[in-house]
């Protein structure tokens, strides 16, 4: 989309802000630093990647974007399989990390960039998949809507995209049981960080509902294969572009 300046300035004045910190400031540098100690116990990477590698089927020509890219975890394991990774996050301290990372592992087939799902560039039908993860929920649902479009615009026919994030799939009526009843249980099994932290994501974030998603996804020209739900707060979907 290229702008003339007084466009750009127009646009400056009601497009959305997706580089502020909302929830957990990832711009701050002992956050970061901490990041992956704070999951280890409670992720296994190495399983994620190869679900997701077999989920996209994945091969060495494969051309791989990620969004939220956070400490390049996911990527760094991606790039020893594929063709070449994009990753992207909207915090420049995280985009640091993950790229120094990178370099100490030798690996020179990953792209980093300071950006995010409102500004990153648009090449069309580029990408033969796209994977976010607990990253969407920062936009507000219009500009969940916006960066959906702008993802399959960048896919290839056929690409394939995979989300995981805060996606409700209880009654609105029981929010208050369902809420209480997924951070208790968090706390018990993950700790009282973590706990807090979706806390902090209900509170300050923007997860939407399941049927919500579902509708943005068929609307922005996407198919979907394959959904997931693994708490009352979060799913996973893939979905196919049409």
């Amino acid at each position: 989309m290229n702008l003339n300046i007084d466009q750009r300035k127009i646009m400056d004045d009601w497009y959305y802000n997706e580089f502020r910190q909302s929830g957990i400031d990832f711009e701050n540098e002992s956050e970061v630093a901490e990041y992956d100690e704070k999951y280890r116990n409670n992720r296994n990477l190495d399983n994620e990647a190869k679900y997701i590698i077999e989920l996209l089927e994945l091969n060495n020509n494969s051309i791989v974007f990620e969004i939220g890219t956070g400490t390049g975890e996911l990527a760094i394991r991606l790039s020893k399989l594929c063709k070449h990774i994009n990753a992207c996050d909207i915090s420049k301290t995280m985009v640091n990390h993950a790229f120094k990372k990178a370099i100490n592992e030798k690996i020179i087939n990953i792209t980093f960039s300071h950006s995010g799902f409102l500004n990153f560039e648009i090449i069309p039908n580029y990408f033969d998949a796209i994977i976010t993860q607990l990253a969407l929920h920062h936009l507000p649902d219009f500009w969940k809507s916006v960066a959906i479009n702008r993802m399959v615009k960048t896919l290839k026919p056929g690409g394939k995209l995979f989300l995981l994030d805060s996606l409700f799939s209880f009654e609105c009526a029981s929010y208050e049981e369902v809420i209480n009843r997924n951070i208790e249980q968090a706390k018990n099994k993950m700790g009282l960080r973590i706990a807090n932290e979706i806390a902090v994501n209900i509170k300050d974030e923007y997860p939407t509902y399941n049927w919500i998603i579902e509708g943005l996804f068929i609307k922005n020209g996407l198919k979907i294969i394959r959904k997931t739900r693994h708490t009352e707060l979060m799913s996973s979907y893939l979905c196919i572009k049409v």
